[in-house]
């Protein structure tokens, strides 16, 4: 696939919340992701567990795709989520940019930059 073709395949399934299938089909198997300098690590299976526990710890009422800007080897993608996680039972919404690095027709890396929730 193209860097191209994966964005726009990236960004539909976003737009269709199917995160954990996008991770699986996109990403390559020793895949790095890092949330505001957080690292997980672990490679493809990790991130879906991962995304398993955050879609499951909270209802997911939306994602908005706010932007997608195509490189030759990167993707950036601005989003909006509206959630309310379980926890706190409280409706918010944040935005976030995400720099996806591909390299042989894969996701070899990704980033996401967000304000944390307050406290």
């Amino acid at each position: 696939m193209t860097t191209r073709e994966i964005a726009d395949h990236l960004v539909a399934l976003c737009r269709a919340r199917k995160y954990r299938e996008a991770i699986l089909e996109l990403y390559a198997p020793d895949a790095t992701q890092s949330e505001n300098g957080q690292s997980i690590s672990g490679g493809r299976d990790a991130l879906v567990a991962a995304c398993k526990g955050w879609e499951e710890s909270r209802i997911v009422h939306g994602t908005e795709i706010l932007g997608v800007h195509v490189g030759p080897d990167s993707v950036v993608v601005e989003m909006r989520h509206d959630v309310t996680p379980h926890a706190t039972k409280q409706r918010n919404q944040w935005s976030e940019a995400a720099v996806y690095r591909v390299r042989d027709g894969k996701i070899t890396d990704v980033r996401f930059y967000y304000k944390p929730a307050a406290a």
